[in-house]
């Protein structure tokens, strides 16, 4: 049995206590202190922003070690971008730590093309600077400037369009046009997110995020990374 762990936001809902919390999300108060920078004596305010960390057991076959791989590498970059984005409106103390395990599934992820080792190294540069410009949305978001806005949209379809023609030169074991518009609709979804947590329509975001697990979810059932 291997443990692993979860970062997830919540939101103070009215009527929650820390025991009631803690109840829900099967976690210690030591852990919730901990992550949360808080004491006892520390009383939760309505809509306040947590972090939970959610903790279970994941059982490991030999045999499906393969095909689990990709599943969970695609499942933590969408809690990963989603605890980013919590990260730098709330936590920004975490944010570099959300950043290197985001590297991290990105190299998990890449390691399932038929690629040479420099071809990979390549294909996980551009992935990083995606990701980066994907969180980079929050702080234009704050600026409200409307020219860096339309600026940002042209670099971030400049990068993806980078990943596309990496896709096409060097890998031919996967549908690549099917993979293309899939991380086009992932990093739409991803932006989504960001605006709904950046505006504190928490409902809305729980709803796009739950989208993007839905994507993720035919992304592993198609095997197009396979």
């Amino acid at each position: 049995m291997k443990s692993k762990s979860i970062v997830n936001l919540y939101v103070v809902q009215k009527g929650d206590t820390i025991d009631s919390i803690i109840k829900k999300f099967n976690m210690s108060k030591e852990v919730f202190y901990r992550y949360n920078k808080m004491t006892k004596y520390v009383p939760l305010v309505e809509n306040q922003p947590l972090h939970i960390i959610s903790f279970y057991e994941e059982q490991i076959i030999e045999m499906d070690l393969e095909n689990e791989k990709l599943s969970l590498a695609l499942t933590s970059i969408a809690h990963l971008f989603k605890e980013g984005y919590a990260s730098i409106l709330y936590f920004p103390e975490n944010f570099s730590i959300v950043k290197r395990n985001l590297l991290y599934q990105n190299t998990i992820l890449v390691d399932e093309f038929t690629l040479s080792k420099d071809e990979k190294a390549k294909v996980v540069e551009i992935l990083e600077s995606i990701s980066s410009k994907l969180f980079s949305i929050i702080p234009i978001l704050q600026s409200s400037n409307k020219e860096i806005l339309t600026e940002y949209k042209k670099e971030l379809n400049s990068l993806l369009e980078e990943f596309d023609n990496l896709i096409i030169k060097y890998d031919s074991s996967v549908n690549v046009d099917l993979l293309k518009t899939t991380f086009r609709d992932i990093s739409s979804l991803v932006i989504k997110l960001s605006i709904k947590l950046f505006t504190k329509d928490y409902y809305e975001a729980d709803i796009v995020f739950n989208e993007l697990l839905s994507k993720i979810e035919i992304i592993n059932k198609l095997g197009i990374l396979k």
